[in-house]
């Protein structure tokens, strides 16, 4: 009879980048029953209505490509903030989205994330729109 690994355990650092990368499944089970996720300062969702707006997120992004130009991540004592730029293509065009999501841990669950988002500009455009043309 084969022998199944338990599936690692990840660490703050981790389990916060998986989430602001999208893979949120990986997160779900170290959410705190009483979690609160506020995103750009709107009412906060309770635990189940934060795994209902990823697998939302998930379903309308299942047709576009993320294309992710940059991740930093800071660890601070029960926090752990990721800041990412991604590239998203479908066929409507492009968008290209900062966001920062910053997960506060009790232990090994997390207790509160809050979450920015804002469009930016797209790197690979030579006039975007925080730069415009010279005239």
């Amino acid at each position: 009879m084969p022998v199944h690994a338990a599936p690692p355990v990840l660490t703050r650092t981790e389990l916060a980048r998986a989430f602001a990368t999208h893979r949120f499944a990986e997160v779900y089970d170290r959410l705190d029953p009483d979690l609160r996720w506020i995103v750009d300062g709107r009412p906060a969702l309770d635990r189940d209505a934060t795994v209902v707006a990823c697998e939302s997120l998930l379903g309308d992004l299942a047709h576009t490509v993320a294309e992710l130009l940059r991740v930093e991540v800071v660890e601070d004592g029960a926090s752990v903030t990721v800041e990412t730029v991604t590239r998203y293509v479908d066929l409507t065009g492009t968008t290209v989205v900062a966001s920062q999501d910053t997960l506060d841990f009790e232990g090994a669950t997390v207790v509160a994330i809050t979450s920015y988002v804002a469009e930016a500009a797209d790197p690979a455009d030579p006039v975007s729109p925080a730069e415009p043309a010279a005239s």
